[in-house]
């Protein structure tokens, strides 16, 4: 088992500090990962949460990343979002059904990556259809993730033209 790290908590006015680059456009990736076990799950919320308040301050979209804590992830997004708007993005989504209806609901949007093309991914096939158009993108990001028929294949730079 790999050792938690101790992180010390972000400030909001350092985060907003630093994002306030005209070159940040975004902020994130942010959000919860409960698959592994690295840090407290009240620790990525309370990161997470200022990491929103972040992105609310400077008015930039914020990347969300969610994974096996769907249900904490809905609850943060949408408590957030009573306490002032903001605009988002659930990528690479690889989540439940009710996530993805609850995150749509507040406006955010959803990408989806090759993993929607796996054959054990029906059940995210079946969201994906579901997500209106407005509210999907499709990510391409890392080689392993490629549609199913290229996905063995060495990445070229020629690979993320046809994603």
């Amino acid at each position: 088992m790999r050792q938690k790290k101790t992180r010390r908590p972000v400030i909001t006015t350092a985060l907003v500090n630093l994002a306030s680059h005209p070159k940040c456009v975004a902020i994130g990736e942010a959000g919860l990962d409960y698959f592994y076990d690295y840090a407290p799950r009240q620790a990525q919320a309370d990161s997470f949460r200022t990491q929103i308040r972040a992105a609310r301050d400077l008015g930039l979209p914020i990347i969300v990343h969610a994974r096996d804590a769907d249900e904490d992830m809905a609850d943060i997004l949408e408590s957030e979002m009573k306490k002032g708007a903001f605009k988002g993005v659930l990528h690479c989504f690889s989540s439940g059904a009710r996530l993805a209806e609850r995150a749509l609901a507040i406006g955010f949007y959803i990408s989806f990556s090759g993993i929607l093309t796996f054959n054990k991914s029906e059940e995210l096939r079946q969201i994906a259809k579901n997500v209106r158009w407005t509210g999907f993108w499709w990510k391409q990001i890392r080689p392993i993730w490629h549609r199913r028929p290229i996905a063995a294949k060495p990445m070229s730079r020629a690979l993320p033209a046809m994603c």
